[in-house]
């Protein structure tokens, strides 16, 4: 069975965006995530495994696209464990869900926490072990995760 996390987008700072992460009706968290740009709907280079030259791309500066998103558990070199990872974002390789406090912290990722102040998030070790067991819970009952990133800002 198909279980979805939906992430609605609700404010563009400079340089950050904020949203809310929901399972079902319950509120998991807030999210923090680079600058939402407009790309291209496909990037004939993150398929075949390249960085992405897609006019509107910056690297470690740009948000994932708004869409639909398998969510499931992989290796992180750089972390060294097991994350939560987004698979198949068009324009980016390796795009992970963990914890951070500012837009520097992301390089495209999407962090979890609690939104504090303008552009930083606290709590992100606790919310990221209740999103990780909430996600694991639903693996453990066969069931494929997907994230729904959604923009709920005015354009």
């Amino acid at each position: 069975m198909e279980r979805n996390l939906v992430m609605i987008r609700t404010f563009r700072g400079s340089g950050y965006t904020i949203g809310h992460l929901y399972c079902g009706s319950q509120r998991l968290c807030d999210t923090l995530e680079d600058e939402v740009r407009e790309l291209p709907p496909t990037c004939p280079d993150t398929p075949q495994g390249r960085a992405c030259g897609c006019a509107g791309k910056v690297y470690a500066q740009t948000a994932v696209p708004a869409g639909r998103y398998r969510l499931t558990f992989r290796q992180s070199p750089k972390f060294g464990r097991k994350m939560l990872a987004l698979l198949d974002v068009p324009h980016f390789i390796g795009i992970l869900m963990h914890g951070g406090r500012t837009a520097k912290d992301s390089a495209g990722c999407v962090l979890v926490g609690i939104n504090s102040r303008k552009g930083e998030l606290t709590g992100s070790k606790e919310c990221l072990a209740a999103l990780e067991a909430t996600v694991k819970a639903l693996e453990r009952r066969g069931d494929e995760v997907y994230l729904y990133v959604i923009n709920g800002f005015m354009a």
